[in-house]
């Protein structure tokens, strides 16, 4: 930076320097105050984001707890049901065909719950979601594509449950479930593979059970009381 001389070519003392334009310090200060509300300003967005974000997530767990309590009661309804139709089938003991004065299948509720109460006890919490977000995906398949199979090989059957705009209500539903389930298996492909082998060994022991009882008949011996 060049030196500040006088006319005769001298630098002037100290004490005679010209002082700071109070114009650019006002500038300076200016540009200072700016970057800092700027700075501000950002924060409070963040800051207003975040709470955001805080009331949605709190939101959205209460929306999952209320939503637990029907979803664990329709599991309750279907899964010892399950168990009884295939007791009834002889797939299982025929001691789970029982029931009591109500028509609940007890002795099939009494094992899931004995068996639920095991998997929850076995630390696996996370990978039983992933297992059954994946044959969830695999049942809706199924059972969109036996409808659709159904209407087509059997049109006479009586059939008291309408399916609306059949079929193209069924084909967008089968549809759907066909793109649920490809995310889940994109998404954890460790525990869709499990899934599909867990699948289809519980298959081949069927066909094993029921290979091995042959000549065996459903409706042979007493029949099973219905459960409602």
């Amino acid at each position: 930076m060049p030196q500040q001389t006088n006319r005769n070519g001298h630098r002037p003392p100290p004490g005679d320097e010209p002082a700071p334009d109070p114009r650019d310090e006002i500038a300076r200060l200016e540009a200072e105050i700016e970057e800092r509300s700027e700075a501000i300003e950002r924060c409070r967005k963040v800051i207003l984001v975040s709470k955001i974000a805080a009331a949605g997530g709190a939101l959205a767990i209460i929306l999952l707890l209320l939503g637990i309590i029907p979803s664990n009661n329709a599991t309750l309804l279907t899964a010892p049901r399950v168990l009884y139709g295939m007791a009834r089938d002889r797939l299982l003991p025929g001691r789970l065909t029982a029931v009591n004065r109500g028509g609940t299948p007890a002795w099939a509720l009494f094992l899931c719950m004995i068996v639920s109460i095991t998997l929850i006890l076995s630390g696996t919490f996370e990978t039983l979601i992933a297992i059954d977000s994946v044959i969830l995906a695999v049942i809706y398949v199924f059972v969109f594509a036996s409808l659709l199979a159904l209407r087509r090989r059997e049109p006479d059957l009586p059939r008291p449950c309408k399916a609306w705009w059949y079929p193209w209500s069924a084909v967008c539903a089968l549809v759907v479930s066909l793109g649920f389930l490809l995310g889940a298996v994109i998404g954890d492909l460790r525990h869709s593979l499990f899934t599909v082998v867990l699948v289809a060994g519980s298959y081949l022991v069927s066909c094993a059970i029921v290979r091995a009882r042959g000549a065996a008949s459903a409706s042979s011996g007493r029949p099973a009381p219905p459960a409602q």
